[in-house]
């Protein structure tokens, strides 16, 4: 089956946009074609001068599904991705139950989303300190990475009863496995210490308002945790991403990993790139995230 998409705009270099043509072949792009060049197809769509981007991938969502769908199912979730032009995501283990844990736990929420998808997918596995309770915790971890998943994600810190956060001695032990394995871990990186102290500091001042709770997630949970995961990547040698990194001195102890070539990497999220602290104070709940948006510093610094 060949399309012929015409009349539209395609980006180049820099700010550069161009007529063009796209053929599809399948489900493939087989050629992009000079506004006037003639060629057979089997149907033909007039885009009306739209401008054709590539589908964007979205490596970090949390879907819900199954287990929490009252407030999102993946139908829903992949709906919306392909409304924003995100053909691909890739859902998180831990909003489910059960947990993507193992590969049986894999194989039950393949056979309730699959059929919901409106795009492509991936899926997370994950190590919490529930599934290190276990005595087999290690093959099973070893089967739910040769089962497929993408990545293997756990929490320095965590909230979720049912995904519990892991300690240092135990972040160590599933590195030297994902090393040997070269699946990257994505980690929520604050520092559990860090964070309830400052807790504890903010309560027993009776403090409830937003800036009450930026001062319960300060940017040292960030920085000590990013240290705790430079020695760990140092240690074993595995790959390691921070996952939704707010704090620009964390992200510099990322940069100097790298710079000695640890395969440390980070990414960061837009309302870290567009609100501070400030905007905290004035819409409240509205911006509440873990971690917390930081200093107008911090926000300059993911930027550079």
């Amino acid at each position: 089956m060949r399309t012929l998409l015409y009349n539209l705009v395609v980006s180049g270099r820099g700010n550069e946009r161009r007529q063009a043509q796209l053929l599809v072949e399948g489900q493939q792009i087989g050629a992009v074609l000079v506004p006037d060049e003639v060629v057979s197809a089997d149907s033909r769509i007039d885009l009306g001068g739209a401008l054709v981007l590539p589908g964007a991938i979205d490596g970090h969502v949390h879907f819900d599904d199954p287990g929490f769908t009252q407030r999102e199912d993946f139908a829903t979730g992949t709906r919306a991705a392909a409304a924003g032009g995100v053909t691909m995501v890739v859902d998180m283990p831990c909003t489910s139950l059960p947990p993507v844990t193992s590969a049986a736990n894999l194989e039950n929420k393949l056979g309730i989303i699959a059929p919901k998808a409106h795009v492509d997918f991936m899926l997370w596995g994950g190590v919490s300190s529930n599934v290190l309770e276990k005595a087999n915790w290690r093959p099973q971890l070893e089967d739910l990475i040769d089962a497929g998943v993408g990545a293997i994600k756990i929490y320095l810190i965590s909230g979720m009863e049912t995904f519990r956060d892991l300690k240092r001695e135990q972040v160590l032990e599933v590195l030297e496995i994902t090393a040997r394995h070269g699946i990257p871990v994505g980690v929520h990186a604050e520092d559990r210490s860090v964070v309830e102290r400052a807790r504890s500091t903010v309560l027993a001042r009776g403090g409830d308002a937003p800036l009450d709770y930026a001062a319960s997630r300060p940017a040292e949970g960030e920085i000590v945790a990013a240290q705790t995961l430079q020695a760990l990547c140092r240690q074993t040698g595995a790959r390691i991403h921070i996952v939704h990194i707010a704090s620009r001195d964390a992200l510099d102890i990322v940069t100097e990993a790298r710079s000695e070539g640890l395969p440390l990497s980070a990414e960061t999220c837009p309302h870290y790139l567009l609100f501070t602290d400030h905007d905290l104070d004035r819409l409240g709940a509205l911006l509440k995230t873990a971690p917390v948006v930081k200093s107008q510093r911090d926000r300059e610094g993911l930027w550079r």
